[in-house]
This record gives C-alpha cells, sequence and structure tokens, in this order.
C-alpha cells in the first residue's frame, strides 16, 4: 500500500510518475516512493505519507477499553473514530497506518464515548517515536 498525500497538479500538465525503490531519509510505511515528472516543472520525489501508531494496554486492573483517534476537539464517536474496540490488558493494536498530523487520544470504558484517559495535541510524524501514558506524553 502506498499513499503520497495531496499531489497538486497544473492544468494542462502531462505528467509520468515512476514507482522506485524508498531509500529515505527515514523510515517509510512503503517499499517504495514514486519519481513524478512534471512538463511544467522539475521531477521529485513523493514518499509515502505515512505514519503508524501502536496503542498499548498496560494497566493489569483496568478493565478493556475502547480506543479513539481523532480531530483535536472532536468527540468520540465508535462509528467515525474509534480505532479499538475492547483493548484489554495486556494487548495492543499492532501498527495502524495514519496521515501524519494532529490528533487527540481518547480511551474509554467499553461502549462509553467518555474518556477516561485523554491525551490531547499528539503529532503522529513519520520516522518519530513517543511514549505516552496517562500521566504523561
Amino acid at each position: 500500500m502506498y499513499d503520497s498525500g495531496l499531489l497538486r497538479i497544473e492544468e494542462n500538465t502531462d505528467l509520468v510518475a515512476v514507482a522506485v525503490r524508498d531509500v529515505g531519509p527515514g523510515p517509510s510505511l512503503s517499499p517504495v516512493q514514486m519519481l513524478v515528472f512534471a512538463s511544467t516543472g522539475s521531477a521529485h520525489f513523493a514518499r509515502d505519507n505515512r505514519t503508524s501508531l501502536r496503542v498499548v494496554h498496560s494497566v493489569p486492573n483496568l478493565p478493556p477499553l475502547d480506543v479513539f483517534l481523532k480531530a483535536p476537539d472532536a468527540a468520540n464517536d465508535a462509528a467515525r473514530n474509534r480505532i479499538s474496540a475492547g483493548l484489554a490488558f495486556p494487548a495492543d493494536t499492532g501498527y495502524l497506518p495514519f496521515a501524519q498530523g494532529t490528533y487527540d487520544l481518547s480511551a474509554a470504558l467499553v461502549n462509553t464515548a467518555n474518556g477516561i484517559i485523554n491525551v490531547d495535541d499528539i503529532v503522529l510524524q513519520r520516522g518519530a517515536a513517543r511514549r505516552c501514558s496517562p500521566q504523561a506524553c
């Protein structure tokens, strides 16, 4: 799977895109990147624009949780932004791909929307690693 993110192409532009091996810099979720040649400009590389997130339930005496990743200040919504349902100790979500950006992360008791753990303004960026706990991120 590959996601370059938005590529802006001028009207009436001829475009040639070639998949080539991704050689960096930094890690990527895709083994390829695109080499893009536009008739109106110079060539450039378009790398996979995704990052990944893994959430671990690491509190033995806490019941299973629903985990939400959402736009800043958005409400928890099981249909729109729940990324894991019923995450129980000591399981994790595995690495889930997302677009780079700023998000709010929330964990709520199963089938509820009120976050008992809330971390605002987490920046997901390709190649960066962070460890967060309920106390600090």
